[in-house]
C-alpha cells in the first residue's frame, strides 16, 4: 500500500509540474505578444511622425517665423502652431514607472532634430532636458505619442502625464 501511494504522489507530482510548466509556457506567449504588439505599434508611430516632420519641413507657411520666449524655447508665430526650437524641458508627473520613461526617452532620441541634454529623478517627477535644434512640430509629436496621455505647454517647460499600461487586463504604472 505505501508503493502505491508513492507512486500516486510521484504521478501527481509529474501531473503538477506539466501544468506548471504549460502556465509558463503560456504566460511567456502571451509577454512576447504583447512586446511584438507594443513595437509594431512604436515603429509605426515612429513613422508617422518623421513623416509629418518632414512635411512640416517643406511647408513655407511654418520655416522661419520664429519668436524667442522667456524661458529661452523658440516656438513658431503662426497662431495655433506648435514648432519648438532651442532648449526645452519635458517634466513626466506621477504617476509613471521606469519602464515608461525610458520608453519615452528611447522614443525622444529617434527623431531627429532633438538631442537629450540629461534626464533626471526627483520624489515628484522625471525630467528630460532637450535641445531642439531646427523647428519640430512637438506639440503634435507628443500627442501622437500612444505613451502620452496630456501635455501642458508653459513655454519652455512641457508638462506630460504617461498612460497607464494594461498587462493581462490590470492596469500598470
Amino acid at each position: 500500500m505505501a508503493d502505491e501511494m508513492m507512486q500516486t504522489a510521484k504521478d501527481d507530482s509529474a501531473i503538477r509540474i506539466n501544468e506548471t510548466g504549460q502556465l509558463i509556457d503560456e504566460i511567456s506567449q502571451k509577454a512576447d505578444n504583447i512586446l511584438s504588439q507594443f513595437q509594431t505599434r512604436l515603429q509605426s508611430e515612429f513613422t508617422e511622425l518623421i513623416s509629418k516632420i518632414d512635411k512640416d519641413k517643406d511647408n513655407p507657411d511654418t520655416r522661419n517665423k520664429t519668436t524667442k520666449n522667456k524661458d529661452s524655447a523658440v516656438i513658431d508665430k503662426k497662431i495655433g502652431s506648435d514648432n519648438f526650437r532651442g532648449q526645452t524641458k519635458l517634466v513626466v508627473l506621477q504617476p509613471y514607472n521606469e519602464v515608461q520613461t525610458k520608453e519615452l526617452t528611447e522614443l525622444l532620441k529617434q527623431i531627429p532634430g532633438i538631442k537629450i541634454d540629461g534626464t533626471s529623478t526627483t520624489e515628484d517627477n522625471f525630467s528630460i532636458s532637450l535641445e531642439i535644434v531646427e523647428a519640430i512640430p512637438l506639440k503634435r509629436i507628443l500627442s501622437n505619442m500612444s505613451l502620452v496621455e496630456s501635455s501642458e505647454f508653459n513655454g519652455a517647460i512641457i508638462k506630460l502625464k504617461l498612460k497607464r499600461y494594461k498587462i493581462g487586463g490590470l492596469p500598470y504604472y
